[in-house]
């Protein structure tokens, strides 16, 4: 099966393509996308596209570390909706407990794993199941570097890593390139990608940034002036899209993200015409057209990332959507 990441997994890389001195909307052509396919973060993109694309820029760059400086410019906001559950919980270890539980909502495939390696002492191991067979470092490092500034961002600019494992083998220089980026000890060719920190950091609450729900949805929207209001439905479809993996997706959790009142989430929706039952919808629908339009991923995974607990809910739903079931669909699509 095709593994996809959130299109979010790429945010600021036209920024960063351009301070580096290269094309970025070239490098985004030559690697099979559209600059609209990263408008919208929550779009799911093809992995390997994501991983040619890294090692293009690299390529192009004379870059081999560019998947760090790429990471290192995100945060808990690249998350979208999920960084924000995240700081709203009562210490780091429950937020990463979410992170390890919907990791597979930003890069399918990946897995985390904390461990107690000490009573001071703990590693958060890092690995990427798509990963084994193209054995991309690139993505590796994004993610490495993203961890790492989720961490600092929940914990405060005065986070301090101990080391960081890499199951890469790098030269001296950027071995040394690296101690400088991170302020650690930097591991190569080691048995995993794993970040060890002080284990006293999990017991403090996140720090929560100012206005995080507003810059996650100003990212999202691409939004540049406070004027600017959203209709409601744009911002619960972005929510809808983000909790539907996780199972918990319902008028309360929407309404927690989105930091109103349920009561108050329907009364707005109401008044825009619409309802929430009308948008979880309408949501559905549109990430299946996206998804089957941009990846060979199976019905069965899709109605699991949809919040279908049941396949003959989903396949029901389909036909009513588009007149065929999932299956005379997927025969009409490959002729």
């Amino acid at each position: 099966m095709d593994y996809c990441v959130r299109a979010g997994s790429l945010a600021g890389y036209q920024e960063l393509v351009n301070e580096l001195g290269a094309n970025p909307i070239s490098l985004l052509k030559q690697a099979g996308f559209l600059p609209s396919h990263l408008r919208d973060a929550d779009n799911m993109i093809v992995y390997e596209k994501v991983s040619h694309l890294l090692e293009l820029t690299a390529l192009q760059l004379a870059d081999p570390l560019f998947g760090f400086k790429l990471g290192l410019r995100q945060g808990i906001r690249a998350l979208g909706l999920i960084g924000a559950h995240m700081a709203q919980q009562e210490n780091i270890a429950t937020a990463l407990s979410i992170a390890r539980k919907y990791s597979f909502m930003h890069v399918q495939g990946a897995q985390l794993a904390l461990t107690h390696l000490t009573a001071k002492q703990c590693e958060l191991q890092i690995s990427l199941v798509i990963n084994e067979l193209s054995r991309s470092t690139l993505v590796v490092q994004l993610s490495i570097a993203l961890i790492y500034r989720i961490l600092r961002d929940m914990a405060g600019a005065d986070f301090e890593l101990q080391c960081i494992c890499l199951q890469q083998a790098i030269s001296h220089e950027q071995q040394k390139i690296l101690r400088k980026m991170f302020q650690c000890e930097v591991v190569p060719q080691a048995q995993n990608n794993a970040l060890l920190f002080s284990s006293h950091i999990l017991m403090k609450k996140p720090i929560r940034p100012d206005n995080l729900i507003t810059d996650i949805i100003n990212q999202q929207f691409q939004l540049n002036s406070a004027s600017v209001v959203l209709p409601i439905s744009d911002l619960v479809k972005h929510s809808i899209t983000m909790l539907l993996p996780t199972g918990e997706c319902n008028k309360d959790s929407v309404a927690l993200n989105l930091g109103m009142h349920p009561k108050k989430l329907e009364r707005s929706l109401k008044e825009a015409g619409t309802s929430f039952r009308e948008v979880l919808n309408e949501t559905r629908k549109s990430i299946t057209l996206r998804t089957l339009e941009m990846s060979n991923m199976s019905m069965t995974t899709l109605a699991l990332n949809l919040g279908y607990a049941e396949f003959s809910v989903f396949s029901r739903s389909f036909k009513h959507w588009f007149g065929l079931s999932p299956r005379a669909f997927k025969r009409q699509i490959k002729r």
